[in-house]
């Protein structure tokens, strides 16, 4: 499925990739920070958000 959006979507800019990866990581930081999800990690895995 992701695929095929990929796919349908075509090129994008480096831009809005780096741009959209920012508010993913706003968005699990501030979902964690008020407990809404957990970020397990595996042993000698590090998180840094």
């Amino acid at each position: 499925m992701i695929k095929d959006d990929m796919a349908v979507m075509g090129a994008v800019l480096k831009s809005d990739v780096e741009e959209a990866r920012h508010r993913i990581v706003l968005t699990i930081k501030r979902l964690k920070d008020t407990s809404q999800i957990a970020v397990p990690l595996l042993p000698g895995d590090s998180l840094i958000l």
